[in-house]
């Protein structure tokens, strides 16, 4: 496979002018947001990269203390962070096509230079859907499978080939892949990137460096690169997946059952797994108002990319956020509730340790996999496709009884509940099975349950 390494040196930020589309009535208007949104005050800094903005404020007489913790100060420290973080990740990037590597290298060339860089053309009507784009961006920490074997990644990848990638050809899309890892000292490149390259084939690989690196600044980071890929390549996905490395899906994403290919969807309303055991709660009406969204799956049109960028980067670099669960407000003010959905129009957990709370969409591989869990019986062949959640009238949510979780959702206490409505999961007794053994690619395949 042919590509280069992309290296820039990059001094100066500029302003990019906000583009208006110029047909109102176009079926492709919502391509607006991407230039929009990329002008914005938490964007527009990062995008328009300029490496001398990464000042050091911890330097110098330490009678300036009380400045360094103000509120002001604070952020442009986490601002300086993501920009130092970006010095070391443009020279870290691998594209696999060597027009593109010289496009960005061109784009990155004009910022450095002060001049304004050429803002690329809104695309016409009719130019988006021929052939429909997909993205699919993995970020975060791989092999993160508590040490039980590299073999597990490269079963989640199998997933996510069958899940994500090919479910999204068979709807005509063309897909490309963007992956970001982090670098540290242990990093096997060859077995790492011939596992990635085997697998996915991607369009561009970032290494971004592990030292004091937040969750937030590789999100952050990730999230840059393929908004300044997109704008160098005049190229905005009519779909994008921002995933993790760790997941085992169910469901294909575009059969959740509330997915619109248009808007921004959070994979459903977060609420904690163990809900039903805080003495706070008396009813499912108590958690019925969260804003709170999962932070290990979003789906969205790609010209909400930059949006996404901003309304998490004002989240990070305002209130300090690490984890992106309460990005939710900052998006809405950002492109109105009108853009915003689910997958799946329900109450979840993101994280699946949290209690037997079921989701339709993925598992966490490494509570699958490993024995960790094993004593509560959670994992299971059960709960393990779309067809086996049930919704209920009347809080709309779908549910799947699993372990000591009952549905429907609107029952507060499974161990006082009774009546013909009550569901609860058949007991079975699952253990994981060895390396190797599992004959396909969902989590059913990596236990073998029995009838208790």
């Amino acid at each position: 496979m042919s590509g280069q390494l992309l290296y820039v040196v990059l001094s100066i930020a500029t302003v990019v002018p906000l583009v208006r589309a110029q047909e109102p009535a176009c079926t492709e208007e919502r391509l607006e947001w991407f230039y929009k949104c990329a002008a914005l005050n938490y964007t527009r800094p990062w995008i328009y990269f300029k490496s001398d903005h990464s000042e050091n404020l911890l330097d110098g007489d330490l009678r300036d203390i009380q400045r360094i913790v103000n509120l002001g100060d604070m952020e442009a420290q986490r601002s300086g962070r993501i920009h130092r973080l970006l010095e070391h990740a443009y020279p870290s990037t691998w594209l696999a096509d060597d027009a593109d590597a010289a496009a960005l290298k061109k784009f990155m060339a004009d910022t450095q230079r002060g001049s304004t860089p050429p803002v690329p053309p809104l695309p016409r009507c009719g130019t988006v859907a021929a052939p429909k784009r997909a993205a699919i961006i993995l970020r975060g920490e791989s092999f993160r499978v508590g040490g039980v074997g590299d073999h597990y990644q490269a079963d989640s990848l199998d997933n996510y080939n069958e899940y994500l990638v090919k479910s999204l050809q068979q709807k005509g899309y063309e897909v490309n892949i963007f992956v970001f890892l982090y670098r540290t000292e242990n990093f096997n490149y060859d077995k790492t990137w011939k596992l990635f390259s085997d697998k996915l084939q991607p369009k561009l690989v970032t290494l971004v460096e592990v030292e004091d690196s937040r969750q937030a600044h590789m999100n952050i980071v990730s999230l840059v690169i393929f908004t300044n890929y997109c704008l160098a390549v005049n190229k905005v996905y009519d779909f994008v997946i921002y995933t993790r490395y760790d997941l085992l899906f169910k469901t294909p994403v575009l059969d959740m059952p509330d997915v619109r290919v248009d808007r921004f969807n959070f994979a459903w309303k977060e609420i904690l797994g163990k809900w039903r055991q805080e003495q706070h709660i008396k009813s499912w009406k108590d958690v019925s108002g969260t804003t709170a969204k999962p932070d290990t799956f979003h789906a969205f049109h790609g010209a909400f990319t930059p949006c996404f960028l901003h309304a998490y980067g004002k989240e990070h670099v305002v209130a300090g956020a690490n984890f992106m669960h309460s990005v939710y407000p900052n998006l809405k003010n950002t492109i109105g509730d009108e853009n915003i959905g689910h997958l799946i129009d329900s109450y979840f957990d993101s994280n699946t340790e949290h209690g037997p709370l079921a989701n339709p969409l993925y598992d966490l591989q490494r509570f699958v996999v490993t024995d960790r869990n094993h004593a509560t019986e959670w994992w299971t062949d059960s709960c393990n496709s779309l067809s086996d959640f049930t919704k209920d009238s009347e809080s709309g949510s779908y549910c799947c009884p699993l372990g000591t979780y009952c549905c429907p959702f609107t029952i507060r206490d499974c161990g006082n509940a009774s009546g013909s409505e009550v569901k609860r999961s058949v007991k079975k007794n699952c253990v994981p099975k060895a390396p190797g053994e599992n004959s396909g690619t969902s989590p059913a395949d990596y236990v073998t349950c029995t009838l208790a």
